[in-house]
């Protein structure tokens, strides 16, 4: 089967060919200086020749580039997954293993694939598609070997088309603020998904010229047109810790200021205001490491302003280049936490939603679901009404944007189900989807409101409203995704807290009203009949006591409330000097945090260092994935612990002979230059500096390193088995002097000896 050779070996092969020949031309004619006349012209056109076909290669670049990061995208690029030409090499390698026509179909298909996808990469129109080495010097590696080439012209084109088109975008607001869809009708919503793709954040680094027009005419929106510098383009899909990897890898992302850089990341573990690891940021960022997502969009520079009369001319220079686009589910562990230790209750609540993901259907499903089968079922209108009003009603699922302040876009998806109730509803729920079935649950539902607020109160999001009768309400804002979530700090104030009793009491009291207490709204349908639900919902007796019931707590409520407002009231002013404390106390922390970060060692460049050390460590090319490494396509690599790997090969100065994996271990160091130096970590004449050197040494020569800790070994061994040994002598001389004593028959004796030993042994 063939295996065409990759178009970046390729390219490599070219580039080296093309500086070789250019060298050897120069460094001939300025050495010799008697080349013949000749001689001299066919170098000076074989050189150009070989620049020319660099400069064809570099035009035939990929400046588009997708790579997937993450554990998911690395077991993909371990099973030989990992680009399309390593996936063509496994599906053919595979194909040989099939009997008859079956595997040379296989086979001449993947043949015919690969010259399509040399042919579209030979000429710059196919997209570098991989997966990166795992780690983040992985992902920024394979960022920077994106070339300008035939791409450059798109990327440059769209970009700047879309972002003017942006600015463009007549009678809508630029804002951060939260932007739901859907609305609570069509023409909100519409207006909605204006704001959304006016304020989508795309960081690209460039020059944008704004035209303000004077008062008088403020009712035409000002235009403005962008144009952006950058010839590349990279988008980086992530999932899970994946967005931690890109998150890594960000800083030095930033840096290539001719590169966009687009990181798409679900359940990003590195969201600020949620992902499970972001909330170590404070802490790992004292060490240079950044667990949360970058702020890539730069810095903003105003080159020039020009009043022309009744038009001003604002041109101003862009410097940021990343954003990530950060979309996750209200609730979900990985990347919407709890913001504080304070509120178990709210960890308890992810922790079911992680366990029982069934929460995130959405709520109105069955609405749709109707309005999907009137459009198919071929009543357009009815259906397409149906299903708008489906999905734009105030008790169904929402999607909530917001393009933050750190120059990134989160997408939160909230389905309407609290996880804490999943338990409890999922059954009849499910049951209800079917055609003629319909389970309510009146006594879960008479407590999800309480528990919603009270979930909400572990958010950093949280907004306390109070109503005429001074009853609060905490409810997720879901506008704070970009901020940094602190765990010791709680996102309700003790003056806050003050209204929860209160909070509780009428929550319960309506919930109750609106569901247990409402069997008149409430439907148990089986099998298209609901004589069942009519019996027990709807009897006499049930109707009687669920009214009486409501009135006497709707009694209860108004006489308590005012009771619980002149309680909180006496309470307040206390409260508001302890949040006054709290609040120092936890900025004393924020500055510590500061001043620590001031002195504690940066690990970034160490850990981009060893990260790159581990991936150029044999196997070093497991680009091509297991089958690769077994000798499938076209991999010339040998796994470590098999027999040409066992091989011995001779040392550079011909001393004892090396296993296959020590000279690779060996080779990889001196290519990576990585060393305890290096790494700036600690000094190298310090204790931990020479145990890391030893376990350098030891890494390049295995066999000594295992030599000398067994020699140390069996020498600490000696010595405590000598240690033992005369420990016994000397309680055995000490037990024959008891005996003695013993034998004396005088007790002072017996007495003098005991306190001798006892000295003697401490």
């Amino acid at each position: 089967m063939s295996q065409p050779t990759p178009t970046p070996l390729l390219k490599a092969k070219m580039k080296t060919a093309g500086f070789a020949a250019a060298a050897m031309t120069l460094t001939g004619a300025m050495t010799l200086g008697v080349t013949a006349a000749p001689e001299i012209l066919a170098s000076r056109d074989h050189a150009i020749e070989m620049a020319q076909m660099q400069a064809e290669v570099d035009l035939a670049a990929a400046a588009l580039g997708l790579y997937p990061v993450g554990p998911g995208a690395q077991i993909a690029r371990q099973l030989g997954l990992g680009s399309a030409e390593s996936a063509l090499n496994t599906l053919g390698n595979l194909a040989e293993l099939l009997p008859g026509q079956i595997g040379d179909g296989i086979g001449t298909v993947t043949d015919l694939l690969q010259q399509v996808l040399g042919g579209l990469e030979g000429i710059g129109l196919l997209p570098d598609i991989r997966v990166p080495r795992p780690g983040p010097a992985g992902t920024v590696d394979a960022v920077g070997s994106l070339e300008p080439g035939v791409q450059s012209a798109a990327i440059i084109g769209l970009v700047s088309i879309l972002k003017t088109l942006q600015a463009n975008i007549p009678l809508v607001p630029e804002t951060n603020d939260v932007v739901t869809l859907p609305g609570g009708d069509v023409v909100e919503s519409t207006a909605n998904l204006a704001t959304i793709l006016k304020n989508m954040p795309l960081n690209a680094p460039g020059t944008s010229v704004k035209f303000e027009l004077l008062p008088g005419v403020e009712d035409i929106p000002d235009p403005g047109v962008f144009v952006t510098t950058a010839t590349k383009m990279a988008i980086i899909p992530t999932w899970g810790l994946g967005g931690t990897n890109a998150a890594l890898a960000s800083p030095e992302l930033m840096k290539m200021k001719d590169t966009i850089v687009l990181i798409v990341a679900l359940r990003n573990t590195s969201r600020p205001g949620g992902g499970i690891v972001a909330l170590l940021n404070p802490v790992s960022s004292l060490f240079g490491l950044p667990l949360a997502n970058a702020d890539g969009s730069g810095t903003d520079k105003v080159i020039s302003e020009i009043n022309g009369g009744l038009v001003k001319e604002t041109t101003t220079e862009h410097t940021g280049n990343l954003t990530v686009w950060d979309i996750t589910a209200a609730y979900d562990l990985l990347s919407d936490a709890p913001s504080t230790v304070w509120n178990p209750l709210a960890w308890a609540n992810s922790g079911v939603g992680f366990v029982m993901p069934s929460y995130l259907i959405p709520s109105n499903v069955t609405d749709i679901a109707e309005g999907l089968d009137g459009l198919l079922g071929g009543d357009i209108l009815g259906g397409l009404g149906e299903l708008l009003e489906a999905m734009t009603g105030d008790d169904g699922a929402k999607i909530h944007f917001q393009a933050a302040d750190d120059g990134n876009w989160y997408i939160t998806y909230d389905s309407g189900h609290l996880p804490l109730l999943e338990p409890f509803q999922v059954l009849p729920r499910t049951i209800s989807y079917i055609p003629g079935f319909k389970l309510d649950t009146p006594v879960s539902s008479s407590f999800e409101d309480v528990l919603t607020q009270l979930v909400a109160t572990g958010y950093q999001d949280v907004n306390m409203t109070t109503d005429s009768d001074g009853v609060a309400t905490f409810e997720r804002g879901f506008d704070m995704a970009g901020e940094q979530a602190k765990l010791w700090q709680s996102p309700v104030t003790l003056t806050q807290g003050l209204e929860l009793p209160q909070t509780e009491f009428n929550s319960v009291i309506n919930g109750l009203d609106a569901n247990l207490l409402d069997p008149d709204s409430q439907r148990l349908e089986l099998f298209n009949n609901t004589a069942i639900g009519d019996a027990v919902y709807r009897n006499p007796v049930t109707l009687a006591a669920a009214q009486l019931a409501r009135q006497l707590l709707g009694q209860l409520k108004g006489a308590l409330n005012p009771v619980m407002n002149q309680v909180q009231g006496l309470a307040q002013p206390v409260t508001e000097m302890l949040d006054g404390a709290i609040g120092q106390v936890n900025g004393l922390i924020d500055g510590a945090g500061v001043q620590v970060g001031n002195v504690a060692p940066d690990l970034y460049e160490p850990m981009m260092k060893v990260n790159r050390f581990f991936n150029n460590l044999p196997p070093n090319n497991w680009d091509d994935g297991i089958p690769g490494a077994l000798g499938g396509g076209g991999s010339s690599l040998s796994l470590p612990f098999n027999a040409n790997a066992q091989a011995k090969v001779a040392d550079d100065a011909g001393d004892a002979p090396k296993s296959g994996l020590t000279a690779s271990v060996e080779r990889t160091l001196d290519k990576t230059g990585l060393n305890v130096s290096d790494l700036n970590i600690v000094d190298k004449d310090s204790a931990v500096g020479k145990n890391a050197t030893k376990i350098a040494a030891a890494l390049k020569n295995p066999a000594a390193g295992l030599k000398d800790g067994a020699d140390k070994a069996e020498a600490r061994f000696n010595k405590q088995l000598g240690k033992v040994k005369g420990n016994l002598a000397a309680e055995k001389a000490r037990a024959d002097r008891l005996v003695g004593a013993e034998k004396s028959g005088k007790p002072d004796n017996v007495v003098k000896t005991v306190k001798e030993n006892v000295k003697e042994r401490v």
